[in-house]
């Protein structure tokens, strides 16, 4: 029954194009804008499946994990752009590693680090009327992306309980951070792990 079903649109040159050309119901029918990214075809409205990547080691990844979502309501008829204000739905974790006792800056900066974010899981169920998103699956281990002094994965917002949450493994050796955590939709988290050579 809507006017307008799932419409996507392309920005180029300072401006949004609809792939079919669309009108105004009539001069006075206020309407409902939602607005979501990245485009798909969902077969439910209320159900939308989408996953984030379990290896986000590669900005492509870490981009291909995001999901944002907005609504505009009630808007009159009107010759101007209609602005949506969209939200990140998922939650950003950081994690920050520093030297602890037997490790400088510089001495850490020289070991081969990786870090893994466990127990979380990947897939979303996205209600697109609302923008509350649930999660499901199976939990599995996100590679966040290396930024240099930080790390950085896009995951589902969700209710992790108290397990090995984080483990930085330094040339081998691994540091783990037992913790139970709540990941809230457009939020992000700082977690820094400390580590120690004794």
């Amino acid at each position: 029954g809507n006017h307008v079903d799932n419409m996507g649109f392309t920005y180029s040159t300072s401006k949004w194009t609809p792939d079919e050309e669309i009108y105004w119901k009539d001069q006075t029918t206020k309407a409902v804008f939602y607005c979501y990214y990245p485009y798909g075809t969902p077969s439910s409205v209320t159900a939308y499946k989408f996953s984030t990547k379990a290896d986000q080691s590669t900005l492509a990844n870490y981009k291909a994990s995001e999901f944002l979502w907005g609504k505009t309501g009630s808007v009159s008829p009107t010759e101007s752009a209609v602005p949506i204000t969209v939200n990140h739905m998922f939650s950003n974790a950081l994690v920050v590693v520093e030297p602890g006792d037997g490790f400088t800056a510089e001495s850490l900066a020289a070991s081969n680090v990786e870090v893994k974010i466990c127990n979380i899981k990947t897939d979303a169920s996205i209600n697109l009327a609302t923008g509350i998103v649930s999660a499901s699956g199976a939990p599995t281990s996100i590679t966040p992306l290396n930024e240099g002094t930080y790390y950085r994965a896009l995951l589902v917002p969700q209710t992790v309980e108290e397990n090995a949450l984080i483990i930085v493994t330094v040339d081998g050796v691994n540091y783990t951070l037992t913790k139970g955590f709540t990941f809230k939709a457009n939020h992000q988290h700082r977690f820094t792990v400390t580590v120690n050579k004794v």
